[in-house]
């Protein structure tokens, strides 16, 4: 029989009642619950701690610390309030979520190196990220930020092939903020009056950024909208120039446009100082012709 390794957090938390118990056997498999019980335990390569409340850690080399939090993955680290990272067994290779963390509440991580933290979220993707409140990660190297991401439609098997088998695909997200809500949150606070789940940004990993506003209007491609918006702006500054400039087609009718432009103007002022110098013409007739009764009167 191989030597058991067993582990005592005695001297590091007087308070708590520990139990330290190991089995030498070739397959680890160890949970620990209980309210001020702590118990370790394993084979000679294998450790698991678990603090707390409820808390369980059957994961190899695991953690698990808070109010019913589960390390059930290798390497891997719980803590909070029912957060949890998971092995799935029906994964590829037959296990996933090694050197996961989960921390905060509801939160969950099932890919390896996946991270999920804060109230609800999800990290499935390989070295994936989920930071936020209901924020899911499917994809490898995903991080999801925000509230309430939108759920990318993947299989099942296409969601556990992710959790361990990095796989590059230009579809998929690399960078999702999410500004979705619900009508009410279990802790409080102030929700929205419809639930859903909203996508403001997502960076694609062929490098296309998508934003969308809450009305839905969207701009799938902002690299796309910007360069329509420079091809347009570059044939109205052609259109204008050639229409300053002259040359042949529209450019010469805008010429003759311009020429005619200045002929009226030519015409309007000639009329206009015909006219003024008409009646001022006539003005001083008058004028001379009373001055000249004037003086005849006297």
């Amino acid at each position: 029989m191989k030597l058991s390794l067993s582990f005592s957090l005695l001297r590091l938390l007087p308070l708590l009642q520990v139990a330290a118990q190991g089995q030498a056997q070739e397959d680890f498999v160890y949970s620990a619950g209980g309210v001020h019980c702590v118990e370790a335990g394993g084979v000679t390569i294998s450790l698991a701690v678990a603090i707390s409340l409820f808390a369980s850690a059957s994961g190899n080399v695991a953690m698990a610390i808070g109010f019913n939090s589960t390390a059930a993955s290798n390497s891997s680290f719980a803590a909070g309030v029912n957060s949890r990272t998971v092995s799935d067994p029906l994964v590829p290779g037959g296990s996933s979520g090694g050197g996961a963390v989960s921390m905060g509440i509801d939160c969950a991580s099932t890919g390896d190196w996946a991270m999920s933290l804060g109230s609800g979220s999800e990290a499935v993707g390989y070295a994936s990220a989920a930071i936020g409140e209901h924020a899911v990660a499917h994809t490898w190297g995903e991080v999801s930020l925000g509230l309430y991401t939108e759920i990318p439609e993947l299989s099942l098997d296409e969601q556990r092939s992710q959790a361990v088998i990095p796989t590059f695909r230009e579809e998929d997200v690399a960078l999702r903020v999410g500004v979705g809500c619900a009508k009410k949150e279990h802790v409080g606070g102030v929700g929205c009056e419809e639930e859903k789940r909203h996508d403001a940004m997502r960076v694609y990993k062929s490098g296309r950024l998508y934003l969308k506003k809450l009305d839905g209007s969207v701009i799938e491609d902002v690299a796309d909208a910007i360069s329509t918006l420079k091809a347009e702006m570059q044939s109205l500054k052609e259109a204008l120039a050639a229409m300053n400039g002259g040359g042949s087609g529209s450019g010469g009718a805008s010429r003759r446009l311009t020429e005619s432009t200045s002929t009226m103007d030519a015409l309007f002022y000639m009329v206009v100082g015909g006219l003024t110098a008409l009646v001022t013409s006539r003005m001083l007739g008058s004028i001379f012709k009373w001055k000249a009764l004037v003086v005849g009167s006297i």
